[in-house]
């Protein structure tokens, strides 16, 4: 039986433990993404197709080769975070056990070229299925705000209106509760190859799957326990220590479900003093 309350307490006090490491790994995950961004960002000044005044590359006037540019240039990001990915699950999945490690060993996965590919493919196949999902929930969120709005127009009475706004929101929650089920399943797949760094890439998705399938509820509900932390720190220091906290807990988890389904030791039965003497 998972229990939320203790996983939480189990996750801070790990936390405790290592809140300077932490905050400085989640610090290095934001950066290197802020860092490729503002890396496009000035290649866009120099080729003109950016201003003081925006925020993104001007769409408007982006050139084929600038998109390409930009294309290779987020691919090549990618390639070379995804060991980092894993690094950083790595580290955690540790240090929930209560094994402190070196704040280097979240590069631990930049090892071998073999250990490389493997994080690459890995994420790869847990994104493709991530965004898979994104383009079928999506298509069908825009097909149903395409006919929402055809009503609309249809016909103009307040009580029909209130009805096609009620039953698109509707909607649009269930689908957004069908696409957080469907790629929940892939959020333990770091952890568990941190677990088993040597083990088929296709039995890590597939264990991934199947603790989240067992265990969707309680894995929900220790990310929806987490609202008022993230609403009462979002405005102090939010993303590097809701990255943290979200770590922990569901390293945390994942041990406690990994261990919960491990079968029980036999026990074993202490010889008598008669027979220790008779063996002796």
């Amino acid at each position: 039986m998972v229990k939320i309350g203790k996983i939480k307490s189990d996750a801070l006090a790990s936390m405790k433990k290592c809140w300077a490491e932490t905050t400085l790994i989640s610090l290095l995950d934001i950066g290197y993404t802020i860092a490729v961004y503002i890396f496009i960002i000035l290649a866009a000044r120099l080729a003109g197709l950016h201003t003081a005044n925006s925020v993104m590359p001007e769409f408007d006037r982006l050139t084929p080769g600038f998109a390409v540019f930009a294309g290779v240039t987020i691919l090549i990001a990618y390639l070379i975070k995804c060991p980092f990915y894993f690094g950083i699950r790595w580290y955690y999945w540790h240090a929930a056990n209560g094994n402190l490690m070196p704040l280097s060993s979240v590069f631990a996965c930049y090892s071998s070229t073999g250990t490389v590919s493997r994080c690459i493919l890995l994420k790869f196949l847990t994104d493709l299925r991530s965004i898979a999902f994104s383009f079928i929930f999506g298509g069908i969120l825009f097909l149903e705000y395409i006919l929402a709005c055809r009503l609309w127009e249809y016909d103009s009475g307040s009580i029909i209106k209130f009805l096609i706004s009620a039953g698109f929101s509707v909607l649009a929650l269930g689908l957004i509760l069908l696409y957080i089920a469907f790629t929940l399943k892939y959020i333990p797949v770091g952890y568990l190859f941190a677990d088993d760094p040597y083990g088929k890439i296709r039995d890590i998705l597939h264990l991934s799957s199947s603790i989240v399938n067992k265990r969707y509820g309680n894995l929900l509900a220790l990310y929806l326990s987490c609202w008022k932390g993230i609403v009462s720190v979002f405005l102090l220091f939010p993303i590097p220590l809701i990255q943290m906290l979200a770590n922990m807990y569901t390293a945390v988890f994942l041990r406690e479900c990994l261990d919960s389904g491990k079968p029980a030791p036999e026990p074993v039965d202490e010889p008598s003093e008669r027979m220790k003497i008779l063996t002796n």
